[in-house]
């Protein structure tokens, strides 16, 4: 093969799950975000509750009561990540 880069080679897909959330309890949650929107495989290990330490820079969080308990709302402030997330 002639090509002028060298190919490509898939190393993160053969890591072992509990491997890949070691690195990601390393990582930002900025990072963790673009990692969840990459890739549908590394999207539940970046959700995984051990690393729900991580915080995110920035953000409101409301807690309320309902009618069937209590829900939040927390509305993020990254520029990577406009969105809210509700319960």
């Amino acid at each position: 093969d002639n090509a002028p880069f060298p190919s490509f080679q898939d190393y993160i897909s053969r890591l072992p799950n509990l491997c890949l959330l070691e690195i990601f309890k390393h990582s930002s949650r900025a990072d963790l975000h673009n990692i969840m929107t990459a890739n549908k495989r590394l999207l539940p290990i970046a959700n995984d509750r051990s690393i729900n330490h991580i915080r995110w820079t920035g953000g409101i969080l409301a807690i309320f009561q309902t009618e069937r308990g209590y829900g939040y709302e927390f509305t993020i402030k990254h520029p990577a990540y406009p969105g809210k997330r509700n319960s």
